[in-house]
């Protein structure tokens, strides 16, 4: 039976996206229609979505990628919104700062004065979407797997 499933190749969609709304851009926030002009000038109208899923991988707003790298660790963001573009999702994210913390062996993440950054889905250092933890008062976040910098 295996050996049946094997020869069939079944289409397999690489976005997947249940529920899209367009939004003229002069409408979004000041930061993210300023972050969204740098990079697209001739957009006007955005199709935003809150829940994507591009290549098996599930990103959700409030979710933590990890983007490039800082001192020799990796950088992380928060998703504030998605945006669907020639059928990939550019994601709208909040800069943070992250520090290594052994005792947890997690990052203590804090919100960055960099400001708002837009990100290609190829651009993330590591595409697996990471959910933030609080302990006594600390935002931390613990990689699945080893985050190459």
């Amino acid at each position: 039976m295996a050996h049946q499933l094997h020869l069939y190749s079944l289409p397999t969609q690489t976005l997947e996206v249940r529920k899209v709304s367009s939004i003229p851009i002069d409408v979004l926030h000041e930061e993210i229609s300023h972050a969204v002009k740098q990079k697209h000038p001739n957009l006007d109208l955005l199709c935003m979505a809150e829940d994507v899923t591009y290549e098996a991988y599930n990103y959700r707003k409030g979710m933590i990628i990890s983007h490039g790298e800082l001192a020799g660790l990796p950088e992380f963001c928060e998703i504030i919104q998605m945006v669907i573009l020639q059928e990939k999702p550019l994601f709208v994210v909040r800069r943070l700062d992250a520090w290594y913390t052994e005792h947890y062996r997690a990052y203590i993440l804090t919100t960055s004065a960099r400001g708002i950054l837009l990100l290609e889905h190829h651009s993330l250092a590591d595409p697996y979407p990471l959910a933030d933890y609080t302990i006594q008062g600390r935002r931390l976040v613990v990689p699945k797997r080893y985050i190459h910098v």
